[in-house]
């Protein structure tokens, strides 16, 4: 299996082009709209060996009654970061993006474009990238998975556990407002944008 990421799929019923270009450029709505939110409850987890993604999704989508299997791919350690002599060797990277307010809803959860990898539609047999995908993002104002917090309880890391709760109950605005101007991300970035340097697309580079 591929050791850098974690694979998730996540089925919609015969969506458009215009959908499919909206999801690419903007992300995911969680389905759920909830102030609790889990990637594993909303969406399927898969493995997938490197380079295989397209195969292995068109293989794991027979039993699913969608037509389009969006791929979302997130690095390994933003969910399970790596613990070297008790101690965390990586920031975890939040990964919803909680807005409160929006024109459809009272409150919603976004998954960032960067981490959905492609679609796959099952009624023309053919994998579409997203050209917008990359294993790092900008975090700012952004709020951890139900899991990764699960990971910081079963592991004993209080700071973290404390950190991730307590950014869930301040708004995005604030919270980005507040990571940029004490620079919450700049450390854990630069190591990130050094590990994946080669996949990164060259206009998001930094």
């Amino acid at each position: 299996m591929n050791p850098e990421y974690k694979y998730f799929l996540y089925s919609l019923s015969m969506v458009d082009e215009e959908e499919i270009g909206r999801i690419f450029e903007e992300g995911i709505i969680n389905p759920n709209n909830s102030k609790k939110y889990n990637i594993n409850d909303i969406m399927q987890r898969i493995d997938i060996p490197a380079g295989d993604v397209a195969n292995r999704t068109k293989a794991a989508s027979a039993d699913i009654e969608a037509n389009d299997i969006f791929v979302i791919r997130i690095p390994k350690y933003y969910l399970e970061p790596r613990i070297i002599n008790g101690n965390l060797r990586q920031h975890p990277l939040p990964i919803w993006k909680r807005i409160e307010r929006t024109e459809e809803h009272d409150a919603v959860s976004i998954l960032p474009p960067e981490l959905v990898y492609g679609v796959y539609d099952k009624q023309e047999n053919k994998f579409k990238l997203n050209p917008n995908c990359s294993p790092v993002f900008d975090p700012s104002g952004m709020q951890y998975d139900d899991s990764q917090i699960e990971y910081f309880e079963e592991n004993s890391f209080p700071y973290w556990d404390l950190f991730a709760k307590e950014r869930r109950t301040r708004p995005y605005d604030t919270l980005v407002d507040d990571d940029r101007r004490i620079h919450s991300w700049d450390k854990a970035l630069e190591i990130y944008c050094g590990h994946f340097v080669s996949q990164l697309p060259r206009k998001k580079v930094g």
